[in-house]
Formats: C-alpha cells, structure tokens, sequence
C-alpha cells in the first residue's frame, strides 16, 4: 500500500494512472511480476492504471481461492482506499464514460466477496450512488483511457491455488 498511500509517490501514482509512455508500461509490468503473489495487490495495480476489465478477470479468479481473515482483511483496505482521495478519479468514473460499466462490475463482483461488514456497506452505499448503465448520459469529463493494451501486453498464466495464495506470472507477448 505504500506505492497507494505515500505523499512522496503521488507523481508515480500519476504516472502509472496517465499509462501514456513505454517507461510506465514497463513500470507497470515490473509491479506486476512482484506484487503477483497478492490478488488485492493487483487489483489495486489495475484499478490505479484504469485497467478494469482485467481487474474483472482477477476477481473471477478470487472465487477459486480459500477467503480467509488475511485476504478479507487486505479487501477492507482496497475498500478503504477506494473511500481516500488517492481513488476519487476511480469514483467520478463511476459517473458514466468509458470503463464506467467494467469499473462498476469489478466493483460489484469485490463487493460480492465480502461478507455483510463495514467494507461491505462502504462500498455498496458507493454503488448505490453511480448511475446505472441504461442512467449514463454522455460524460462531461475528460475521457480516461481504459488501457486495454495491458491485456496484449499482459497475459495471466494459469490461475491455481496453493494455500489460498493466488499464482499467477505476467508473460509479455
């Protein structure tokens, strides 16, 4: 969470979330091969770089593993985090553009892994307060890219579990 939280990190931050140069790309795919070893850390990864559909992809592969204390644990944080200001550009996404309905259902499919705690009803009162797609008007802000060139750049190697820890490699294509 420091790469999340730091006030030093802020220009990396928005580095990572810009994804506009070949530097990021390959800082992004050095933090992925490190942080692979952590579900959360990864979908914390692809939610900062607005890569949302693969942060669907990654939350699918949650229901094969053993949900304990730990990782539900490092979910409230990722709920927190979403609250902090670190995340409110991810939460005016919400508001329509593109990525807002992949942004929403790897909300929603997070949301579904908790069970009914404070985190739970953080996010889901977040939820409540997007529109829903067929609600979205055109979006008077800036359009985001979605990135999805980390889904060429990146490809997620056979998902197992080994003790209720994700595995996964980044190979480049």
């Amino acid at each position: 969470t420091l790469l999340l939280t730091a006030q030093e990190l802020y220009h990396l931050r928005h580095q990572l979330r810009a994804f506009d140069t070949q530097a990021t790309h390959e800082l992004f795919k050095a933090l992925y091969s490190c942080w692979c070893h952590s579900g959360v850390s990864l979908l914390a990864l692809c939610l900062l770089t607005h890569n949302y559909h693969h942060c669907n992809q990654l939350i699918a592969t949650f229901g094969d593993l053993e949900i304990t204390v730990d990782f539900l644990t490092e979910v409230d944080k990722l709920v927190q985090l979403i609250e902090s200001p670190i995340f409110a550009y991810l939460r005016l996404e919400l508001l329509g553009g593109p990525g807002a309905s992949e942004l929403r259902g790897a909300l929603y499919g997070l949301l579904m892994l908790l069970p009914q705690s404070d985190a739970f009803h953080t996010l889901r009162r977040r939820l409540q307060c997007a529109p829903l797609d067929h609600q979205l008007q055109p979006s008077v802000l800036p359009a985001l890219p979605l990135h999805d060139t980390i889904c060429a750049i990146l490809t997620i190697g056979p998902s197992h579990t080994s003790k209720g820890v994700l595995v996964c490699r980044a190979t480049t294509i």
